[in-house]
């Protein structure tokens, strides 16, 4: 960690002019009473980023990829939320985020212990529903358990019954509901925080083990 004092004015303008850096801390005061030094501010880290601000309001300075979210001003070493309202917003739309990416993707499928991607798109939805229909009506009709080629998102086909295809529609109904279920429970919240996607994928296969009673 060192210690760099900084030309205030030339941050309000975006430029960076170093007056010095140190290995140990002078206090900015003591700092300050250098002939030309009056307007330094200083910046702790090991290296001076390149994103750099300049919060005039509050007479500090830090990385913009340090700041949690936009919402946050740094005050004597800590991170203050000054828009509690905006935050909360700003948290759920990174939820939103996460939940659309994980939505996208869909579930791995183990097939002879060999993970498959399924998706769930209105389409992969809806091929599904019209697969097990008419496997329903053959049996009904025709008193016939048909086989079917189900294909994954990797190409993979797996040879499936009534009862496969239809596991396979329940896992997906399941996977879909815990997504809906994990964002609710990181929305309800009673301090909102930002939520990562391993968090979220953590928690939503927690809920996903309760809903199928594994």
């Amino acid at each position: 960690m060192r210690y760099f004092y900084l030309s205030r004015e030339a941050l309000k303008y975006g430029q960076i002019v170093q007056y010095d850096v140190f290995d140990l801390e002078v206090p900015i005061e003591i700092y300050r009473t250098g002939q030309g030094k009056e307007d330094a501010i200083q910046y702790i880290g090991d290296f001076i980023p390149n994103d750099l601000i300049y919060d005039e309001e509050n007479d500090v300075v830090f990385s913009e990829a340090d700041r949690p979210s936009p919402y946050h001003i740094f005050i004597k070493g800590t991170w203050i939320i000054k828009d509690k309202e905006k935050y909360k917003e700003y948290c759920h739309e990174e939820i939103d985020k996460v939940k659309a990416e994980i939505l996208e993707y869909g579930f791995d499928y183990l097939i002879d212990d060999v993970p498959h991607r399924q998706r769930c798109r209105d389409k992969d939805i809806a091929y599904m529903v019209a697969t097990v229909t008419g496997l329903q009506l053959a049996k009904q009709i025709f008193n016939k358990d048909v086989i079917k080629k189900w294909y994954f998102e990797d190409d993979f086909g797996a040879d499936m019954n009534l009862i496969e295809i239809g596991t396979l529609m329940l896992y997906g109904m399941n996977f879909i509901q815990s997504v809906f279920d994990t964002e609710s429970f990181f929305k309800n919240l009673e301090e909102p925080r930002i939520i990562t996607r391993l968090e979220f994928e953590n928690k939503r296969k927690e809920i996903h083990r309760q809903l199928v009673g594994a």
